[in-house]
């Protein structure tokens, strides 16, 4: 699940947790979820903002997703907690 933020006019997506069921693990589901994720959520103009260990760690191995993403901050943990 994700999170829509607005930062002072600017469109931001919250991915907080990935997560991806035991029976399927191996398949490459994960991270055909994840790229599904943030191609939709760049393609509809939001920057990311990314919790989720698994998405951090996929997006080091494809760098050209870095230019989209915006650090976390506290205002981000609060939109979490809503």
């Amino acid at each position: 699940m994700a999170i829509d933020h607005d930062a002072a006019g600017t469109k931001q997506r919250i991915f907080p947790h990935t997560e991806v069921d035991d029976a399927f693990g191996g398949h490459g589901l994960a991270s055909t979820l994840v790229r599904q994720a943030l191609d939709t959520t760049i393609a509809d103009g939001y920057q990311l903002v990314v919790f989720c260990p698994y998405i951090t760690s996929w997006i080091q191995k494809h760098p050209e997703y870095e230019q989209y993403t915006v650090k976390p901050t506290t205002d981000h943990l609060a939109a979490l907690r809503g």
